[in-house]
């Protein structure tokens, strides 16, 4: 569990592969606009709704993300590393046996299978970011 923390820490933080690079390359660039599916700047949300889906999935919606997902690359960035943080602080308060229990998220799992799909969930949207960035770029 304890590098899976780690790397869901990495998601955000990574100097190369990482919604924080993500928003160094592209932050200052038109986005496109949040509520459009498909554009960068709806991956870039989504990527920390879907966080909060997850994450409230996994504690049996034991916390909640008081402050609303701001539609900048940077509060973007800034909202998902304050609730990775306050979900890393559950689990790590957690006992083994509660994050062993299965509940259902399209399938049974575990909070450990979910954090894999958290960690899977936020790099494929923040790849879609980067390459939509690069196939729009001017050549």
């Amino acid at each position: 569990m304890r590098s899976a923390i780690q790397v869901l820490r990495s998601t955000v933080g990574h100097p190369w592969e990482s919604v924080g690079r993500i928003v160094e390359l592209y932050g200052a660039s038109d986005l496109g606009d949040p509520a459009a599916p498909g554009t960068p700047a709806w991956h870039l949300r989504h990527i920390a709704e879907v966080f909060r889906l997850h994450a409230g999935t996994v504690s049996g919606d034991a916390f909640t993300f008081p402050e609303p997902i701001p539609t900048t690359p940077a509060g973007v960035r800034d909202t998902l590393r304050a609730d990775i943080e306050r979900f890393i602080g559950w689990v790590e308060a957690q006992p083994e046996e509660r994050l062993a229990q299965r509940f259902e998220y399209g399938h049974p799992m575990d909070a450990t299978e979910m954090l894999g799909e958290m960690i899977r969930h936020i790099v494929w949207h923040a790849a879609a970011v980067h390459y939509l960035m690069k196939a729009c770029a001017p050549r």
